[in-house]
């Protein structure tokens, strides 16, 4: 999945979130793992994940 270039803010620990127009790219590392959540607003404005990709880390 590529994340195009957008506002990142830094949740917690390991957790980041780019903003890109009205999509928004969660990307949490989890020990050798990063799993990428793309969501996007549904019809009532709530925030759904369309897509999740998961990438080991060597």
């Amino acid at each position: 999945m590529n994340i195009p270039a957008g506002n990142v803010t830094s949740n917690e620990p390991g957790s980041y979130t780019v903003t890109s127009g009205s999509n928004q790219y969660t990307i949490v590392q989890d020990g050798k793992s990063v799993t990428i959540y793309q969501s996007q607003p549904d019809a009532n404005g709530n925030m759904q994940v369309v897509n999740k990709d998961v990438a080991a880390i060597n």
